[in-house]
């Protein structure tokens, strides 16, 4: 169950209409049927719109949300996007601050859309989520534009945005190298998902098919003095 609260973008209800819902939140009480819905799912996946953190947690103030989950047996997780933006630093450290223990943390790092250098190196942020929080990473590997715009345009030839697995099956043999990165995108993030299925599923047992891991061939090291 997903529920887009986004209501200017639309993104995920956009992307995964058969799967989410759309329940746009623009001022605290719209959290109000949100909260009523989580629950009625084993996992509920929440997109809330960026720069709405401090309305975001004056609703969760006001409608007692994390005593509205434990009574529904419901345990949060934030995903923590790791930015040198000021303004996400600062969104970061009002939610651990703000849901502290009630809540799970994963930080998430998109080096293609964001640098986290300032992020990795902040002594409060690595002591709260790294070694109080114990809050896993996903590394979201790098996808060339070359392989970005091919996709575009499948897209615009199927008249409709593609995920990435729909667009795998349409892209044709001289363009292969965008299938094989695709596929090497897809199972890297999938096997992080599932590394960190603790903080992401009520239990690692509700995975139904485990991603395929095949060993790649590191590129050697040579020692020039041994030749």
């Amino acid at each position: 169950m997903a529920i887009d609260a986004d209501g200017t973008h639309k993104t995920l209800n956009r992307w995964y209409p058969e799967h989410s819902t759309l329940s746009p939140f623009a001022q605290p009480d719209d959290l109000q049927p949100i909260l009523n819905a989580v629950g009625q799912a084993p996992v509920t996946l929440l997109d809330f719109p960026a720069q709405q953190t401090p309305a975001i947690l004056t609703a969760f103030e006001h409608f007692h949300a994390f005593h509205v989950l434990r009574e529904k047996h419901v345990r949060l997780t934030n995903l923590i996007f790791a930015s040198d933006e000021r303004a996400a630093m600062e969104s970061a450290a009002a939610i651990v601050q703000t849901c502290g223990d009630f809540a799970d943390y994963v930080i998430v790092k998109n080096p293609a859309r964001f640098t986290s250098q300032v992020f990795d190196e902040s002594p409060w942020l690595r002591k709260t989520l790294l070694d109080s929080a114990k809050a896993p990473t996903i590394n979201f590997p790098r996808i060339t534009g070359w392989t970005i715009e091919y996709v575009d345009k499948l897209s615009k030839q199927q008249h409709k945005s593609l995920t990435f697995r729909e667009a795998e099956p349409l892209i044709a043999h001289d363009a292969i190298t965008s299938k094989f990165e695709l596929e090497h995108w897809r199972n890297l993030a999938f096997a992080q998902f599932e590394d960190t299925a603790t903080h992401l599923l009520p239990s690692p047992d509700m995975i139904k098919k485990r991603i395929e891991r095949p060993k790649q061939k590191a590129v050697a090291t040579i020692d020039p003095f041994d030749l």
